[in-house]
């Protein structure tokens, strides 16, 4: 029976690295997910404030933004397999040191080895499927794999987000202690099933990878002056994200209020925001194939996002206040696809990859803003404050989306 498992498990290290691929990818997933709804939740019972709360993922994203930056030289020496081992393990500590030791400087080492995790595993098990699945004979689209691995991954988030909340009913901390435990599992099977077949490369080129975004950030911005449709959009992309932080921030820890502690439903409106943001996008999707104008796009779900969330600010009637909170992810789901098209479409071939990336460092760093921003506000005023100058902010980007129309000569 032994010998028949070992079998198995050969058989599938030898030729099923695409299947290790989407099934380790929804494990990773599912691992994040089991703390989305409550994080915030967590952290506010643990006597944080709103600006702590905030600053606990400003520390996250400014870790994940600098260290995804020498993490591809490090995979390069560790080997792509050991790289991705080593992520699993870092979000195993992480994991842990919420619940086991609950006070602020914990919990910023927490996002810190979290960060660290995914930036190990951001690329490294891509590029490892690619090269693994050609060395196994592969003959198929490698972009089909990404779009199942996104599929199962969304498919993870909803349902991590909803066990998680029904572990947070019987203890608070119970949800991180379950994606502990699940990152050990996801461990396990990477260890048993990937294949290692990268050779590392001696030297540890760090400060060729920050010379690298240097030049990222100078090229990017140099094509964005002399293209303006971009440099119009990268902007309005920044402001958006700076203004979306006390939404992401404070939702759970608001409705939970309204709802009297009732952190299960947390779950499930985490699960149908997750589903009206891929409608958001499914309706964009359906509009950029009829050659509708992305400006307009843009311009449409940048309202609507400012409309809804007022509303939900305003009222203290519960459905309500919900309503508008879970309506507005569609409006977010519409400018999704925008954004990556007009860089798609407006940016040349030698340079769109470039342009992705400085649009990701210029959202990061929106984000940053926000969050210090909107966490001082809410510790002076209140969550519904934030929101309602998050949505008067919002329509600050439509200007900038405007002009995008105004200049954008790519297609029309």
């Amino acid at each position: 029976m032994f010998t028949q498992f070992g079998n198995t498990i050969n058989r599938i290290r030898e030729r099923e690295a695409t299947s290790v691929y989407i099934t380790g990818s929804f494990l990773d997933s599912l691992v994040g997910s089991l703390t989305f709804a409550v994080y915030t939740i967590f952290l506010y019972k643990n006597g944080l404030d709103f600006f702590q709360i905030c600053m606990m993922n400003f520390v996250f994203m400014i870790a994940l933004t600098v260290l995804q930056i020498p993490t591809g030289a490090i995979a390069d020496m560790l080997g792509r397999k050991r790289t991705v081992l080593l992520a699993a393990s870092l979000a195993v500590v992480g994991y842990l040191l919420y619940p086991l030791f609950s006070n602020v400087y914990n919990f910023a080492a927490a996002e810190v080895l979290i960060a660290l995790s995914a930036a190990l595993s951001y690329g490294a098990f891509e590029a490892w499927m690619v090269k693994t699945s050609q060395g196994q004979g592969f003959t198929g689209k490698v972009d089909y794999v990404f779009s199942q691995a996104s599929i199962y991954g969304k498919i993870a988030g909803i349902i991590g987000g909803v066990v998680g909340a029904y572990f947070a009913v019987i203890n608070i901390a119970a949800p991180f202690y379950a994606g502990a435990f699940l990152a050990i599992f996801t461990f396990l099977f990477l260890l048993i099933f990937m294949k290692d077949d990268s050779k590392p490369v001696k030297g540890l080129k760090v400060w060729e990878s920050f010379v690298k975004v240097k030049d990222i950030a100078i090229s990017a911005t140099k094509y964005s002056f002399s293209h303006k449709v971009l440099l119009w959009v990268v902007l309005g992309n920044g402001l958006l994200f700076l203004c979306f932080q006390p939404f992401n921030m404070f939702w759970g820890i608001r409705f939970n209020a309204m709802l009297f502690d009732k952190i299960q439903i947390m779950g499930w409106l985490w699960a149908v925001m997750a589903v009206f943001t891929l409608f958001g996008v499914y309706i964009s999707n359906r509009l950029i194939k009829a050659n509708a104008n992305y400006a307009n796009i843009m311009i449409f779900g940048t309202i609507f996002v400012a409309v809804l969330i007022a509303i939900s600010a305003s009222t203290p009637i519960v459905a309500l206040a919900i309503s508008g909170f879970l309506f507005h992810e569609i409006g977010r789901g519409m400018m999704q696809p925008v954004q990556l098209a007009y860089v798609n479409r407006c940016a040349s071939e030698d340079m769109r990859a470039t342009i992705i990336s400085f649009d990701a460092m210029f959202t990061s760093f929106g984000a940053a803003i926000g969050l210090f921003g909107f966490g001082l506000l809410a510790n002076k005023t209140s969550i519904e404050t934030t929101w309602i100058v998050g949505a008067i902010l919002v329509l600050t980007a439509i200007p900038l989306y405007l002009k995008a129309g105004r200049q954008d000569r790519c297609a029309f």
